[in-house]
């Protein structure tokens, strides 16, 4: 057993864990930071909740857009905003050409 270093004091609590130095960005993004590691890979419960987050965000895109409940919910928060019209004919179109606006 190595000694212990000078002006250590044995309190007899555990070593306290080290404070997780992505705590204070957490608190200003969603985003997913340093998530985690199992070993090489990400913990399970990671994977699986961004799974769900991909899937929710691909539903999101393949529903159609309230145009009238948009621009009243911006105009009721202050925001100015007019609407726009895409050259696509279709949602299919529009959604695999994106040069098309």
């Amino acid at each position: 057993m190595l000694p212990d270093p000078p002006g250590h004091r044995d309190t007899g609590e555990p070593p306290a864990a080290p404070a997780d130095p992505w705590s204070a960005l957490r608190r200003h993004t969603p985003a997913r930071i340093a998530p985690g590691r199992a070993g090489t890979s990400l913990p399970t419960s990671e994977v699986l909740r961004f799974a769900a987050a991909h899937a929710a965000a691909r539903d999101a895109v393949h529903l159609p857009l309230d145009v009238a409940a948009l621009l009243a919910d911006l105009r009721a928060h202050g925001f100015e905003a007019s609407t726009a019209t895409s050259r696509a004919a279709a949602r299919v179109e529009y959604l695999t050409r994106p040069d098309l606006g």
